[in-house]
């Protein structure tokens, strides 16, 4: 749990530095329905970002006792 919320956080502080120091810029994408990030001296060409980490790597699930 504690290496999804390291990287969930840091990711999102890595996103917001840079939009905060102008490399990227945070636009509506109306095809996918939400927010993409795009670079804005490489002419508005959207960012590939990893997915977010998943919940279900973490998550408990209680076993069966035998």
């Amino acid at each position: 749990m504690v290496h999804w919320l390291r990287r969930l956080i840091f990711r999102g502080a890595w996103l917001d530095q840079r939009v905060k120091e102008g490399e990227l810029d945070v636009e509506w994408d109306s095809d996918l329905g939400g927010f993409s990030y795009v670079q804005p001296d490489r002419g508005g060409e959207p960012i590939s970002l990893q997915p977010e980490p998943s919940w279900d790597q973490v998550a408990y699930i209680p076993r069966e006792r035998r």
